[in-house]
């Protein structure tokens, strides 16, 4: 296969411009968000622009890997911030994990935005809150928007920009705040404000404020960061279109689809199954909204119809199963599906690798015009794939658009035993490489996509010159 990051830089004898990154998350936490933002700052140099990155100090649950930060330009720098209110945010919370038990009929889940932490709680539409909990709520909300994380960001953008001179403002999301944020520092340095949306907002299952009053404030800010935008770009064309719909009044001509990817290194595949059995993989983290059942029962479902299937298929969960693996006992599955735990992102692509078949599995009910991040991986993993996910939403639009495996419904365990039985057969018949050609794989390139973000960077900074 042809190296898609053979090219030429775009900007080989031009000065390199500046700008200044937003993420609250970035490396080296690794947490699924991080890696769209930490390739994109890798690769910009090559096309004649140096980030100046601001983001948070790694909190004490986050996954980290000081090693990434080595593999960016010196030229780049950073700035980490302590949340300035923290503290007083987790100490509002402990009434609220109270109140999801007995008068606000909330339960533990991500309420204020894309990504959550254990002290966010979402809403029981069967309960109405009190005003006791709507009022504190609301207040709970303004710190964390305005004060725990914008507040930080805006003093270290101000600070940076005595010291150099930025071009435009790039700000990622999840979470919205990190939107927020970034909308102050282009308003105050009067300086262009690109978007990165990866995931819906102001809809979907992952956006859940529990009151009315909260859901109409973020909307308004919403459309008033949209506005100010000069370009807007999302991950999924789906999510787009959606976004354009639900905001209209959104020049159509400032959004724009950059899909996530994968890195063209040369992997070396890590496997410790013998090559006698079929490896299903599954790579990420599983939680409450992700949960392993359907793909358990349709293994199980599966195995009872077919001995064969049933001596040959093996199934790994590789990253952490948040308590489900105990439902592999339970359903008497131990002697051919394992749980591997976290490991580090170098050895997760190497399994991707090692795989005969890697698994996707979304099981979000609203907002899925998502394109899973790690489908690219797989893609370049050059293993099928099957997708547990809507049949309907962006992971099937892209696994359909690039014939790069099959599709199971996310809710229906029939429909996963027989796309597990698909991927057996095939295997066992030696199809079960790929037919993806280079040049459909080489579109979804880190590098190619980061020229893509410079492009529209030189668009940006080109409508606003004099």
């Amino acid at each position: 296969m042809t190296n898609p990051d053979d090219a030429n830089p775009r900007h080989p004898a031009a000065p390199p411009r500046s700008i200044l990154v937003v993420f609250e998350k970035f490396p080296p936490v690794t947490v699924s968000g991080s890696w769209r933002p930490f390739f994109f700052v890798k690769h910009l140099p090559e096309f004649g622009y140096i980030s100046h990155v601001i983001s948070a100090d790694p909190e004490a649950n986050d996954p980290t890997d000081d090693a990434l930060i080595r593999q960016l330009d010196p030229r780049c720098s950073f700035a980490r911030k302590r949340m300035w209110t923290a503290t007083i945010r987790q100490w509002i919370a402990r009434p609220f994990r109270r109140t999801t038990r007995n008068r606000a009929g909330v339960s533990a889940k991500p309420a204020t935005g894309h990504t959550g932490s254990a002290d966010d709680i979402a809403p029981n539409p069967t309960v109405r809150p009190s005003l006791l909990f709507t009022l504190t709520y609301a207040i709970a909300w303004r710190l964390y928007w305005y004060v725990d994380w914008a507040a930080p960001v805006v003093a270290a953008g101000l600070s940076a920009a005595i010291r150099k001179r930025f071009d435009l403002v790039w700000v990622s999301g999840p979470h919205s705040r990190n939107l927020f944020a970034g909308y102050w520092l282009s308003v105050l340095l009067r300086k262009p404000l690109v978007l990165d949306i990866r995931d819906p907002w102001t809809y979907g299952s992952l956006w859940s404020p529990l009151t009315p009053d909260v859901a109409r404030a973020e909307k308004k800010w919403a459309r008033r960061i949209l506005r100010r935008a000069s370009r807007i770009v999302f991950t999924s064309p789906m999510t787009m279109r959606e976004m354009h719909r639900r905001f209209p009044d959104i020049p159509h001509e400032r959004m724009c689809t950059i899909t996530n990817g994968f890195s063209a290194d040369a992997i070396e595949p890590l496997r410790n199954a013998p090559t006698s059995v079929c490896l299903f993989r599954y790579v990420g983290t599983l939680n409450e909204r992700r949960r392993p059942d359907v793909i358990l029962d349709g293994l199980l479902a599966a195995r009872e119809t077919n001995s064969d299937l049933a001596r040959d298929v093996r199934f790994e969960f590789v990253g952490g199963m948040a308590g489900h693996e105990q439902k592999i006992d339970a359903m008497g599955l131990a002697d051919v599906v394992k749980s591997v735990g976290r490991v580090s992102h170098d050895d997760s692509l190497r399994m991707m690798h090692g795989a005969d078949v890697n698994v996707l599995l979304q099981t979000i009910t609203e907002g899925q015009d998502v394109v899973s991040g790690k489908a690219f991986e797989y893609l370049a993993a050059g293993k099928p794939i099957l997708a547990v996910v809507s049949e309907s939403g962006g992971d099937a639009w892209l696994i359909r658009d690039t014939n790069a495996g099959i599709v199971a419904q996310f809710d229906d365990a029939a429909s996963v035993a027989a796309a597990i039985k698909h991927c057996w057969q095939a295997w066992k018949t030696g199809a079960g490489e790929l037919t993806i050609s280079d040049e459909q794989l080489a579109r979804f390139s880190r590098r190619s996509l980061t020229r893509e973000l410079a492009t529209l960077f030189d668009e940006v900074l080109r409508d606003r010159s004099p």
